[in-house]
Parts: structure tokens; C-alpha cells; sequence
């Protein structure tokens, strides 16, 4: 499953890009998900995920040129 999300205004004034990567899993008897990669393009999103829910969040501020 794959997510791709533009939040161009937020609660706190963050404006950002995320995506994220997930595989379906199976636990103990319980199915669920697990998140593989979650770019962001904002450092307070990123730190925000990653800090206090504990998503695999990182900079994803890519560009490319052809």
C-alpha cells in the first residue's frame, strides 16, 4: 500500500508533502501494517512523526532535473 499526501495548510502552520510505504503484516494472529519509509519535506513534520508516533519518517526533499 502506498500513500501520497500534499498538506498545503495545517493546524500549526506546517505546509508539507509526505509519502509513505507500507507491506501488510500478520503479528501474533492479528493482521495490521508496518510502515517501511515515510519521506517527508518539512523538519517539524518529520521530527513531529517520527518523535512522538514513532513513524520511520525522513527528509524527502528530492528534486529532479532532465
Amino acid at each position: 500500500m502506498a500513500l501520497v499526501a500534499n498538506y498545503p495548510r495545517t493546524n500549526f502552520d506546517l505546509v508539507y508533502k509526505e509519502s509513505g510505504l507500507f507491506l501488510r503484516a500478520l503479528y501474533n494472529g492479528e493482521e495490521g501494517s508496518y510502515c517501511l519509509s515515510m519521506p517527508v519535506t518539512n523538519d517539524i513534520a518529520m521530527a513531529s512523526g517520527r518523535e512522538t508516533r514513532g513513524f520511520p519518517e525522513e527528509d524527502g526533499r528530492y528534486s529532479f532535473q532532465a
